[in-house]
């Protein structure tokens, strides 16, 4: 495909990446440094997932949200009609979602997600809608007490093994990775070779990015009724224990360092003249080493209810700038990791010592 070709107008364009700055800010600096219209395709997704997201996050009962995920993936398969069902959900409250997040759900502010969406190719939308509706099908398991990875214990949801924990990742993170791999092999024309190496480490990546997520939301999570460390992290003696222990963060960020080396690996697979995509895989990337370098900063309130890291606009703008002297050089990406994961470690080290 002609990276340069267009398939939306420049309104279209606007619309969502307006709708991506609401919901996304992050998200939102990523997908313009993509090549068009892979760029139009990844905002798209993003925007659709974050529909399914609203459904799985509404404060709601699980009957609302088995048929609001049922209606969703009628839309993707083309079955229903957008336009009806949005005149439907608008008519529903959506407590716990924001504005911008609830406007998604409505005809005024959702209807040409669903348009835009319409006018890909068939292939593209394929990918879309497959991956998209994986994500789902995955979210109405974790509606069943019996199949959810998520338990009950008091008053908290949790998660309690890690295998527990990498499938939660799986869920929300795995289905949006692979759909980004298969994509964007798609567009570019990757070889089997290429794709097969990109797979291997297609959810490393994509765990990464949640885990961090992950590690950064704790107390915000808390606060939600939801722990998404394994449960089995938090014991002593193989007794629960309540609260976060160092053992605990050490356990947490060690397998967070494991996540790292294979995101890495993936993009060191990504072909150098994928510019694009290699670009905003290292703007979802390099943010990940840095809020792991401030929970290491504040290693006392990592994973408590008061810990909160942001990164600021100098450290963004680094990021930005390092992206794009790594976009074209593996070698200096690979020296960039090697040398932040020794910095990181030893940190850790210093700080578990004490």
């Amino acid at each position: 495909m002609n990276a340069a070709q267009r398939i939306l107008t420049k309104q279209e364009e606007e619309y969502y990446l307006d709708r991506m700055q609401e919901v996304s800010r992050s998200f939102a600096i990523v997908v313009p440094q993509m090549e068009k219209p892979l760029d139009d395709y990844t905002g798209i997704s993003y925007l659709l997932c974050r529909v399914a997201d609203n459904i799985e996050d509404v404060e709601a009962g699980v009957d609302f949200k088995r048929e609001r995920f049922a209606e969703m993936t009628r839309m993707l398969d083309g079955v229903s009609a957008p336009e009806k069902v949005l005149a439907s959900w608008e008519k529903f409250d959506w407590p716990g979602l924001t504005a911008h997040e609830q406007d998604l759900m409505t005809v005024a502010n959702g209807l040409q997600l669903w348009q835009i969406f319409g006018k890909f190719p068939d292939r593209f939308k394929r990918h879309i809608a497959y991956w998209v509706s994986e994500m789902i099908s995955g979210m109405v398991g974790n509606l069943d007490p019996e199949t959810s990875v998520l338990k009950k214990e008091k008053d908290l949801q949790v998660l309690h093994t890690v295998e527990a924990y990498n499938r939660y990742c799986y869920v929300v993170a795995g289905n949006v990775g692979h759909l980004l791999t298969r994509m964007t092999a798609d567009f570019y024309g990757f070889s089997q070779h290429t794709v097969h190496q990109l797979l291997q480490y297609t959810e490393h990546f994509a765990r990464t990015l949640q885990k961090t997520n992950i590690l950064k939301d704790f107390g915000k999570d808390l606060s939600r009724g939801i722990c998404y460390i394994p449960r089995k992290w938090m014991q002593s003696a193989g007794k629960l224990i309540e609260g976060v222990t160092m053992e605990t963060r050490r356990l947490v960020l060690e397998d967070l360092f494991n996540e790292l080396k294979g995101a890495v690996r993936y993009i060191s697979h990504i072909p150098l003249t994928a510019k694009g995509y290699r670009m905003g895989a290292l703007l979802c990337l390099l943010p990940a080493f840095e809020t792991v370098r401030l929970a290491l900063q504040n290693l006392d309130d990592t994973l408590t209810e008061v810990a909160s890291f942001k990164i600021n606009r100098e450290t963004l703008g680094h990021c930005f700038q390092l992206a794009m002297q790594t976009t074209g050089d593996n070698d200096l990406l690979h020296q960039y990791h090697e040398e932040q994961l020794e910095a990181l470690q030893q940190a850790f080290q210093e700080q578990y010592s004490l």
